[in-house]
């Protein structure tokens, strides 16, 4: 009968241990679909990708001939 017992005992244990990561998966899963963009910054703050940086020649650089 003892080995009866450790063969349910191990079972249980594993059936724990599966119940634990699989509730555990899932709140990782709930958790990366919360939208975190409702406390961020409102959009208007976030510079667009329409805005162009200022660009300008570096006056150290090589000047390299275009095929003159």
């Amino acid at each position: 009968m003892n080995t009866l017992e450790n063969l349910k005992n191990l079972k249980l244990k594993r059936k724990n241990f599966i119940l634990t990561t699989g509730l555990f998966t899932a709140g990782v899963f709930a958790l990366s679909k919360i939208p975190f963009g409702l406390f961020r910054k409102k959009t208007d703050d976030i510079p667009s990708a329409d805005v162009k940086p200022e660009v300008r020649v570096n006056p150290d650089a090589v000047k390299r001939n275009t095929g003159e």
